[in-house]
């Protein structure tokens, strides 16, 4: 919600959102009674609490992190967001993570774990380069065999380039 209303970060990485309580409610396995206790059923309450209501505003460049089997926050309000975003031309990306789910960060396979927090690295010294993480070549993302603990298919992600040239990242 804060990227809509200020401009002041100098970029943003939004995980497994809600960012419309509206279509959440009818999508989330978590049922209509838990957005309801929380956030009500006005709608112009709902409206009030939406980041969809204001990501016409956002301006901050947004790495946008999604799981496509969360059923918690379902990938529609990852995606919408990041829709929204590059139709009006923000800095944007989608990154998408097939077979996991919610708990990607903590449970997802140790593969996509990796890759999760490299992308995110790479954004971060994109967006707020520092010394420990200036950029280019620092956290580039390798083709690896697979695993057995990782799942099926390759997590082949492209290497760091100046700047990052993906716009969505599906990864195996």
């Amino acid at each position: 919600m804060l990227l809509g209303r200020t401009s002041r970060f100098a970029a943003a990485v939004v995980e497994r959102a809600l960012t419309d309580p509206v279509s959440f409610v009818g999508s989330s396995d978590i049922g209509w009674a838990f957005p309801d206790q929380y956030l009500g059923t006005d709608p112009q309450r709902l409206a009030a609490q939406s980041p969809m209501t204001r990501a016409s505003e956002i301006t901050t460049p947004t790495l946008v992190v999604h799981s496509e089997e969360d059923w918690r926050c379902p990938v529609e309000q990852g995606a919408r967001l990041y829709v929204e975003l590059k139709r009006r031309g923000v800095p944007s990306e989608l990154l998408l993570f097939p077979g996991e789910g919610h708990e990607l960060s903590r449970t997802g396979r140790p593969r996509h774990r990796l890759a999760r927090f490299e992308h995110i690295l790479r954004w971060w010294a994109r967006w707020l380069p520092t010394q420990e993480n200036p950029g280019a070549g620092v956290a580039e993302l390798v083709e690896t065999e697979p695993t057995a603990a990782d799942g099926p298919g390759p997590a082949v992600l492209p290497a760091a380039a100046e700047p990052l040239a993906v716009r969505s990242t599906r990864v195996g």
